[in-house]
């Protein structure tokens, strides 16, 4: 049903704790999964390497969890910004799947979703599972 899942992760904790819930798909089919991190900086290109450089370590932890929980990864530092690059990798790679985190980390509290994930979802070709986490005001995740 799910063979190749796309997860979208901003590197944080959080993130971190959507990919434990990934391996739920696991009895539906979900073998590959594709790890994607979009930098944003889709006009500053000439900032990619320096960023790639602090980011890779932990894009490569997290394709480590995913690894495993018997995920074959893939993973992929996008320069756009996520709401555009989720969904045009997602598409590219052949995924069934969508998965994202959302902390509603913004600065309209009030909303239901955080900006981010809200952009993924309102672009989204393929289906989404928009996992929902707390977090404190200490910035942490919430049991």
């Amino acid at each position: 049903m799910f063979d190749k899942i796309l997860i979208a992760t901003d590197l944080s904790k959080a993130s971190d704790r959507v990919l434990g819930c990934t391996r739920g798909l696991i009895p539906l089919g979900a073998k590959t999964a594709i790890l994607v991190h979009a930098l944003g900086i889709k006009y500053l290109e000439q900032m990619q390497h320096g960023m790639a450089y602090f980011i890779e370590p932990y894009l490569k932890k997290q394709k480590e969890l995913l690894e495993a929980d018997g995920f074959q990864v893939i993973s992929e530092l996008a320069l756009g910004p996520a709401v555009v690059e989720v969904n045009r990798i997602a598409k590219e790679q052949g995924a069934s799947l969508v998965v994202v985190g959302s902390h509603g980390a913004t600065l309209a509290r009030e909303m239901l979703l955080g900006g981010t994930a809200m952009g993924i979802v309102s672009h989204a070709s393929l289906p989404v599972l928009l996992i929902r986490l707390k977090i404190t005001e200490d910035g942490e995740e919430a049991r």
